[in-house]
């Protein structure tokens, strides 16, 4: 059974795995959950959506199997509290327990393996959520997978501080929690919560957030420096280079050694950060694609797919949720 109480959180439980197959499953991944402990089995999870990430806890009893179909673009995090469960991902076998956690890339996850009695907080959260908020920590576009490693400890590690304000928060959201009526301070908690989640779990990126950003070349600078001056102009590679004194291919290898990408790829990166910031402030009768013209897009298709690449939404639903607050 499913119900939403008055606080919003959204609640499942039931004794049944065809209950639990369908509280679990979304459009783009089905779950089928099976159990040969029919008389012991039950589970209840509650949850609640904020500031882009679902977060909740779930208990089950008795034993179930857990297999997922179809790929998605979320990363799960589960913490225990209590029991066992073995995950499966990209075919190696990840244990947790109230000792280890696992984060879990939604195209890899397989399933599961529960030994009941099993309580968790679980967190899922966008994948371009955690690209973007990572995009803005590094100051430079980030594309490719995360990589994140799937084990967390939670004894002497980071994970320990991430169940912890991740149990904050899921406190704070259900049951009437202050949070609920405190926009600021849940937005402020809940990015806390992501940045943690990026700066201290191991991933792809790690070295670059944790290493001493070394100055940049001179050539890179004033690269950076006449885009941001001529950001709404027709630029090219050939012309930044030149205005930065090198070469096509000089520009090309100090932007990959010091920005880990392409000249014009980061300046597709100001441009969409500046029309972000311009579609945010929702002015009364501003148009999209003049918008998009005025940062120097005009390819209007390429310029919504990078868009809603970088930040989960069309640049028309960005105007509309400003306008509306």
């Amino acid at each position: 059974m499913i119900r939403t109480n008055p606080t919003d959180c959204i609640v499942a439980e039931g004794r049944d795995p065809a209950e639990l197959s369908a509280a679990l499953s979304t459009d783009d991944v089905r779950i089928t959950a099976q159990s040969n402990d029919r008389d012991r089995f039950s589970f209840r999870f509650e949850y609640v959506k904020a500031d882009g990430i679902v977060i909740g806890f779930c208990r089950y009893d008795g034993t179930c199997q857990i297999k997922r179909e179809g790929l998605s673009n979320r990363f799960q995090i589960f913490l225990p509290r209590y029991g066992g469960t073995r995950f499966i991902a990209n075919g190696l076998e990840i244990p947790t327990s109230s000792t280890q956690g696992a984060i879990l890339d939604g195209k890899i996850n397989q399933g599961a393996d529960f030994a009941g009695p099993r309580g968790h907080l679980f967190l899922t959260i966008e994948e371009v959520f955690l690209r973007s908020r990572l995009s803005n920590l590094l100051s430079i576009p980030v594309s490719g997978s995360l990589d994140f490693r799937p084990q967390i400890d939670l004894v002497d590690g980071p994970g320990r501080e991430v169940r912890r304000i991740a149990a904050a928060l899921r406190a704070g959201l259900c049951d009437g929690g202050p949070l609920r009526s405190a926009p600021v301070a849940r937005k402020n908690l809940t990015e806390a919560l992501v940045s943690l989640i990026l700066e201290a779990l191991p991933h792809r990126f790690s070295p670059w957030l944790g290493r001493n950003t070394p100055a940049l070349p001179r050539h890179v600078k004033r690269a950076i420096e006449f885009m941001r001056a001529n950001i709404g102009e027709p630029l090219t590679l050939q012309k930044i280079a030149a205005e930065s004194g090198v070469s096509g291919r000089g520009l090309q290898i100090g932007f990959q050694q010091f920005k880990m990408t392409t000249p014009m790829a980061y300046l597709r990166y100001l441009r969409l950060e500046a029309m972000h910031q311009d579609l945010k402030t929702g002015q009364p009768e501003m148009e999209v694609q003049e918008t998009a013209l005025k940062w120097g897009f005009t390819h209007f298709g390429r310029m919504a797919a990078d868009y809603c690449a970088r930040y989960g939404e069309l640049p028309s639903e960005t105007y509309k949720r400003a306008l509306a607050e």
